[in-house]
């Protein structure tokens, strides 16, 4: 397998909005739970989505695209489910995953 990324002027616009929202998500965050204990886990969880987002709008090959489809289902499922202590939240989580799974 071949890790390869394809980088054309729609690729190049998608990873823009990708990285801007991302950075601008984080900021925010940072405000809005920089209290809470897990907030650590909370950017990592983030910083993997747009990683997994990243990957899927560069990618070239078909194995890659699937790679990073995961990533992102993986991803979302953790930051739908941060809070874990609600039951709302887990259900919701599994949800996602069910769902963003069906689509790969």
């Amino acid at each position: 397998m071949q890790l390869s990324v394809l980088l054309d002027g729609l690729s190049m616009t998608f990873a823009l909005l990708i990285t801007g929202i991302g950075a601008a998500v984080t900021l925010y965050s940072a405000r809005y739970l920089g209290d809470h204990p897990d907030y650590p886990r909370f950017v990592s969880y983030l910083l993997m989505f747009m990683v997994g987002m990243l990957g899927l709008v560069l990618a070239d090959n078909l194995i890659m695209l699937f790679v990073f489809w995961e990533i992102t289902t993986i991803a979302s499922y953790l930051l739908i489910g941060f809070n874990a202590d609600s039951a709302a939240s887990r259900r919701s989580a599994l949800q996602a995953l069910l769902v963003t799974g069906t689509g790969a």
